[in-house]
């Protein structure tokens, strides 16, 4: 059947040259959703919830005497936006085609995540120094609580430990140029986040 302005064609990951890093994934058309508009539909949704008058109560009394400021609410944004970045790993990119000869084995991208920050080259692709900088506490812990976002702490995992294969170009995919490009659109549709101001509080409600 033609295709006509009211059925816009499917663009299909497996047909992509450069591959960009998907965020959601149809199994039955090949299509997806980029890793990076995932992202900022997810940031979108968290600045949504905190135009919630109970919600954003909530914030408030568990950010303490520092308050919740506008800043904080930015970067907690922009944090949200960033819960996904364990995606951009090759094992989690691949494990969509079943059939790629050399593709690494699968990889969970919660797991690979926490790897990821123990790797120079990927910690400075994904500004975790910035990240870092905006605490008066440990904001790896805000960090970890936006890979959280299946419903369970993350901790410390095995099953990623000396993979240095994910994190390496394969095929038409590169990680770390994904990893760029995550970080500067994400910096780009919230630029609030890196204005200088107070840290976020380190107050383990907030967190």
């Amino acid at each position: 059947m033609a295709r006509t302005l009211n059925q816009p064609r499917v663009c299909r990951w497996r047909d992509c040259k450069p591959k960009p890093a998907w965020g959601k994934f149809d199994d039955d058309t090949g299509g997806f959703h980029r890793l990076e508009h995932h992202s900022a539909d997810v940031a979108a949704c968290f600045e949504a919830l905190l135009r919630d008058p109970v919600l954003r109560n909530r914030f408030e009394r568990a950010a303490g005497e520092l308050g919740f400021s506008r800043l904080t609410e930015s970067r907690l944004t922009f944090l949200a936006y960033m819960h996904d970045f364990g995606k951009l790993n090759v094992g989690f990119q691949f494990n969509v085609l079943k059939d790629c000869p050399g593709a690494p084995r699968k990889a969970s991208h919660l797991e690979a995540a926490i790897w990821a920050c123990r790797r120079p080259d990927v910690f400075e692709e994904l500004n975790i120094r910035d990240l870092v900088s905006w605490g008066a506490g440990p904001v790896d812990e805000l960090i970890r609580a936006a890979l959280a976002h299946h419903g369970r702490p993350t901790r410390d995992p095995d099953s990623c430990k000396g993979r240095d294969d994910i994190w390496r170009p394969f095929g038409d995919y590169d990680p770390l140029a994904a990893a760029r490009l995550l970080v500067r659109r994400g910096r780009e549709w919230f630029p609030e986040a890196f204005e200088d101001g107070p840290a976020i509080p380190s107050m383990p409600a907030l967190t």
